[in-house]
Order: structure tokens, then C-alpha cells, then sequence
């Protein structure tokens, strides 16, 4: 298993749907460089809304990027419609 700090991923609240920290953007782990084609990707970040902004978004514990935990996993899918990595954050780490 691969494992990287989410603040090494340039993490941002981000607002979703009118809430404010609503959901969480970040750089994808396989390709920090920017140079990503994942279908989860706004603005060349990965962008997950967290289930107080959207019925269907992940749960969240933690209030900073250090200590954030999201369930389920994380499994953005590429333009072919194929799995792009498989992971969670858990504790603040990215792990896939």
C-alpha cells in the first residue's frame, strides 16, 4: 500500500452547493504534476463533496486536513470509465 500526507496533495475546502466547506479538492496521488485525466477532476483537482452538502457524498470526521477521515473509499474512474486508483484518507493520510 502507497501512503501520502493529504497536505502534500495541496488540499482545499471547497464550497458545494452552497456549503461552505462543503467538500475537499486535492491533487491527484498518481499524478501531482497536474497532468491528469480522472473524470472526478474539477480544475485539475480532485473534488469530493462530503454527505452534509450532498445526499450522496462521503462522511467526514475531522476538522482540518491533518486529522480527516472519509467514508467509503475514493475511486475516481478515468475518461474510458475505468477505476483511476482505489484509496481513502484516513487519519490525514492519502493511502491506495
Amino acid at each position: 500500500m502507497n501512503a501520502i500526507k493529504l497536505t502534500e496533495l495541496n488540499p482545499k475546502w471547497v464550497n458545494w452547493r452552497g456549503k461552505e466547506r462543503g467538500g475537499i479538492g486535492f491533487q491527484c496521488p498518481l499524478h501531482r504534476d497536474g497532468d491528469c485525466k480522472d473524470n472526478a477532476m474539477i480544475g485539475n483537482r480532485i473534488v469530493i463533496p462530503f454527505k452534509e452538502a450532498e445526499q450522496n457524498g462521503w462522511d467526514k470526521t475531522g476538522d482540518s486536513f491533518d486529522n480527516i477521515t472519509l467514508s467509503p473509499s475514493i475511486m475516481p474512474m478515468n475518461e474510458n470509465g475505468t477505476p483511476h486508483w482505489h484509496g481513502w484518507i484516513r487519519k490525514g493520510m492519502v493511502e491506495w
